[in-house]
């Protein structure tokens, strides 16, 4: 992602050098609050998902969402494609 920041939002007309040291600051300072929350929220959610019943729960819900989250792409494409 860095890398395609970098060739994305640095131009010729500048010194790269800088322009490459911000980008990578930038995300440097981003992903630790980032990554810390996702360690966080892991070691929770493992321990709540050791119950089976709780497993299947959350698999559910993580399967619901995913179809809910792709449905606007299906509905987009059938449109395209009856219009």
């Amino acid at each position: 992602m860095a890398t395609s920041a970098v060739a994305a939002f640095t131009s010729a007309s500048s010194n790269i050098y800088i322009q490459v040291l911000v980008i990578g600051l930038a995300f440097f300072i981003v992903a630790f609050p980032c990554v810390g929350s996702w360690l966080i929220f892991g070691a929770g959610l493992r321990r709540l998902l050791k119950n089976n019943n709780h497993l299947k729960v959350f698999n559910v819900c993580m399967a619901t969402l995913l179809v809910v989250s792709v449905l606007p792409v299906i509905v987009n494409l059938v449109r395209t494609y009856t219009a």
